[in-house]
C-alpha cells in the first residue's frame, strides 16, 4: 500500500544529498499535493534544483513549463534553450538503456524540441522505454498508436499504454484517457478520469472541472450515493452549483496562469461564490490574464475600474485597459473606450477615434456591441462632432440601432 507522506520523507533525505531523480519526485508530489503540502513554489525550486545538478529530465519539464507559461513567465527562448539542454545531456548520459533517458530522447525527437525531428528513431526510443514501464514514455507511444503517427494505428493498444502510464499517475495518461470516454460518450467516466488527472496537477483538467462544479454539471458520486469520493458523475441539465469545489479546482489552475481559470477565480472573487468577496483579489487575478494580453480580462478589468461599485473609480486606469482591450478587437471595449474617448473623460478627447471605435463595435457580431455603438455614431454624426463617411451614414447607423429596438433611434426617424 502506498504511504506517500513517508515517501516524501525518504525522497527529501535523498535530495538534500543532491539526488537529481529525488527532487523531481518531491516537485511532482508538491505540485499535485500527494503526500505534501500543495505548494508550487516549493515545486518549482526542487526542479530547479535537478536542473541545476544537470538533470535532463528536469531540464526537459522546466523547458516544457516555459512554453507554457505554466508557475513560470513565458518564455519561448527559455525553452528551446533548456530543451536544447536536456537533449545535450540526455545523448551524453551513461546508461543509453535507462528508460528514463530512451523516453526523454524519444519524446525530444518526436517533437523536435532540442533536436531534428525523428519520429522513427523516436518510436523505436519509445518502444523501449515503455516496455520498461516509463509512463511518460507510455504516454506519448500511446498517442501515436491512437492516431496511427509512424507505428501502427492500434486504439486498443493505445488504451492499454495509457491505462499503465495512468496507474503510475500520469497525468498526461488520465486526461487523455478523459478524452478518449468524452469522446464515446461515457461521460461518468471522463469526469472520474478528468478529476484523477486534476488531481495529479493536469491544469487544462482542473480548469474544466472547476467549471462544470461552477455550472453544476458535475456532481461527486459519493455525495450522490453511487460511489467513491475519487468518482465523479456528469449532469447534463444543469444542477445545483459547487462553487467550493469550483474555487478549489479554478485556484489550482490559476496559480499555474491559466489565463481562463484566472478570470473565472476573479468571478469567483466578486460574487463571494466558493471564497470570501473580495474585490482587491479579483483585480488581482483580473491583472495576471490582462498583463498577459487577455482581452476579455482587460476588458472585465477597465469596467471595473469605470463602475462604482466594487473597486474606487479610476477612469485613467479604466481607460488603459479598455484601449488595450479594443486594440485587440474587443467589441465591448471598443464602446466603453469610444465613450471616454468622446467624452475626454479619462483619456485625451478624441472625437475621431471615438468614432472609429464606434464604428468598429457597430460592425462587429457582438449583438450588444452593435445596439451600444450605432446610436453613438447617430449621435455624434447629428451633433456635428463627426463628419458622416456620405450623406446618409447617419441615417443607416439610426437604422441598424433601431432594427435592434433603439427607442431613441425610433423617435429620430419618427418611427
Amino acid at each position: 500500500e502506498r504511504n506517500l507522506p513517508e515517501a516524501a520523507k525518504w525522497y527529501a533525505v535523498a535530495a538534500n544529498e543532491s539526488d537529481p531523480v529525488a527532487c523531481l519526485r518531491l516537485a511532482w508530489m508538491h505540485c499535485a499535493g500527494a503526500g505534501v503540502e500543495k505548494s508550487f513554489p516549493v515545486a518549482l525550486a526542487w526542479l530547479d534544483r535537478a536542473s541545476n545538478l544537470n538533470d535532463p529530465g528536469a531540464k526537459f519539464m522546466l523547458a516544457g513549463l516555459f512554453e507554457k507559461g505554466e508557475i513560470v513567465p513565458q518564455s519561448k527562448e527559455e525553452a528551446e534553450s533548456l530543451y536544447r539542454e536536456a537533449y545535450r545531456l540526455a545523448s551524453a548520459h551513461p546508461n543509453q538503456n535507462d528508460p528514463r533517458i530512451q523516453g526523454l530522447l524519444g519524446m525530444a525527437l518526436c517533437d523536435g524540441k532540442g533536436a531534428k525531428q525523428d519520429k522513427v528513431r523516436a518510436a523505436e526510443l519509445l518502444r523501449a522505454a515503455a516496455e520498461q514501464g516509463d509512463p511518460a514514455a507510455q504516454c506519448r507511444l500511446a498517442r501515436m498508436h491512437e492516431i496511427g503517427d509512424v507505428v501502427e494505428e492500434d486504439k486498443n493498444r493505445a488504451q492499454e499504454l495509457y491505462r499503465s502510464a495512468a496507474a503510475a499517475l500520469d497525468a498526461d495518461a488520465m486526461r487523455n484517457l478523459a478524452r478518449i470516454a468524452e469522446d464515446e460518450g461515457a461521460m461518468d467516466a471522463a469526469m472520474t478520469w478528468r478529476l484523477r488527472a486534476a488531481n495529479a496537477g493536469d491544469t487544462e483538467s482542473q480548469f474544466l472541472l472547476g467549471e462544470r462544479f461552477r455550472a453544476g454539471t458535475g456532481v461527486r458520486a459519493e455525495a450522490a450515493g453511487k460511489g467513491a469520493d475519487d468518482s465523479l458523475l456528469f449532469r447534463k441539465e444543469g444542477g445545483t452549483p459547487d462553487y467550493a469545489e469550483a474555487a478549489k479546482l479554478l485556484l489550482a489552475a490559476a496559480e499555474k496562469n491559466h489565463r481562463g481559470a484566472q478570470l473565472a477565480v476573479a468571478e469567483l472573487c466578486l460574487a463571494g461564490q466558493g471564497v470570501e468577496k473580495n474585490a482587491v483579489e479579483a483585480v488581482k487575478w483580473l491583472r495576471k490574464a490582462a498583463e498577459a494580453g487577455v482581452a476579455e480580462a482587460q476588458f472585465r478589468l477597465g469596467s471595473l475600474y469605470l463602475a462604482d461599485g466594487d473597486v474606487p473609480v479610476d477612469k485613467e486606469v479604466a481607460a488603459e485597459w479598455l484601449g488595450r482591450a479594443a486594440g485587440q478587437g474587443h467589441a465591448k471595449a471598443q464602446v466603453a473606450y469610444g465613450v471616454l474617448l468622446r467624452s475626454g473623460d479619462g483619456a485625451d478627447k478624441n472625437p475621431l477615434e471615438a468614432a472609429k471605435q464606434f464604428r468598429a463595435a457597430a460592425s462587429s457580431n457582438d449583438a450588444d456591441a452593435k445596439d451600444a455603438a450605432a446610436p453613438q455614431l447617430a449621435d455624434m454624426i447629428a451633433k456635428g462632432e463627426i463628419e458622416p463617411s456620405d450623406s446618409s451614414e447617419s441615417i443607416a447607423w439610426l437604422l441598424v440601432a433601431a432594427e435592434r429596438g433603439g427607442v431613441d433611434s425610433m423617435h429620430r426617424l419618427g418611427l
